[in-house]
């Protein structure tokens, strides 16, 4: 497992069992209480407009793969997070959402062209790594308020542990779980579980 990550399948964890009683961005909260699919065909998305263009889609994937890289579980973009993403921030966003969405994600194309003349895609993943910090330590500085690498942990925790391989391969899966059992211990039970 890489150690230099923003954020660590254990950290993940945490943020996942703190989901329903954590506040997150509103955008967020729609596509997961919708049950957002990264499929886009699948939740009738195919053919429709995107919100963001290819080069986004291909820097948000570059993003969520280092907050969730692939170890002995397959990682964010095996899982397909950028387009859970994509179709969250197109389908369940309102329009002034989506335009500040969209502007604050500019930002790490452009603190990665200040400070190494490339964008965020290009870079090396050391150098992702070096960007994400500085925008983690951003929201860090003042956590109430919203901010763009909130949003996009947020999302690419919800986007993976929804995924067919993040509830299988990370967390407890049972397809055909026993009978509801209320008040138990989370020990227990060993872990996190899919739902």
């Amino acid at each position: 497992m890489k150690q230099n990550n923003p954020i660590d399948r254990r950290e993940m964890l945490k943020t996942l069992t703190l989901l329903t009683g954590y506040t997150i961005t509103a955008g967020a909260a729609s596509a997961f209480l919708a049950g957002c699919k990264n499929d886009p065909a699948a939740a009738g998305m195919a053919g429709s407009v995107s919100v963001l263009s290819d080069d986004q889609i291909k820097t948000l994937a570059a993003i969520v793969d280092r907050i969730i890289p692939k170890t002995d579980t397959p990682g964010a973009v095996d899982a397909g997070v950028e387009q859970y993403i994509a179709l969250a921030v197109n389908k369940f966003y309102k329009a002034e959402d989506q335009k500040k969405f969209l502007e604050n994600f500019a930002r790490f194309d452009k603190l990665a062209t200040d400070k190494y003349k490339k964008t965020f895609a290009q870079l090396s993943d050391q150098n992702k790594d070096d960007i994400l910090k500085i925008l983690a330590e951003e929201w860090k500085k003042n956590e109430k308020d919203p901010h763009i690498f909130k949003e996009i942990r947020d999302l690419t925790v919800t986007g993976y542990c929804t995924s067919e391989a993040g509830a299988k391969q990370l967390l407890k899966y049972d397809p055909i779980p026993g009978p509801y059992k209320g008040c138990i211990d989370r020990a227990s039970v060993g872990g996190v579980w899919a739902f």
